[in-house]
């Protein structure tokens, strides 16, 4: 009787030690895959916040690039408007100045055909 509990005790002793044989492998393969893991896991988040650096400066010159875009197209509307402007005015001189000097053409022509009574009148009308 006692060779045969201690024949079982050694039996539960070997299936506990090659129980906790097989789980100490498992762990030391799940610890492994875990480190592993832990090193990629670091890796990817130092990757990420370089492309997140990255990304906030290409933010950054993107909207340096658009107020100067916007500045450039509003000093160009300004530059446009004054233009404009510019040439109506110089148009409006030009046409004031040729006014004038048809008036004086006219006064002038006219003063002569006065002055001629009637002589070559016919060919002041022509020129006028």
């Amino acid at each position: 009787k006692k060779y045969k509990v201690e024949t079982e005790i050694e039996n539960w002793i070997q299936k506990y030690d090659m129980e906790m044989g097989e789980k100490q492998v498992e762990y030391e393969e799940l610890d492994l895959i875990h480190k592993e893991e832990k090193i990629q896991l670091e890796e990817l988040k130092q990757k990420h916040n370089v492309l997140v650096e990255e990304f906030s400066q290409i933010r950054a010159e993107q909207e340096v690039n658009a107020k100067k875009r916007i500045e450039a197209e509003q000093e160009m509307l300004h530059m446009v408007r004054a233009a404009t402007l510019i040439q109506a005015l110089w148009k409006g001189y030009l046409v004031r100045s040729m006014l004038k000097s048809r008036k004086k053409k006219r006064s002038k022509s006219k003063g002569k055909v006065r002055k001629g009574k009637g002589k070559g009148k016919g060919k002041e009308k022509g020129k006028g």
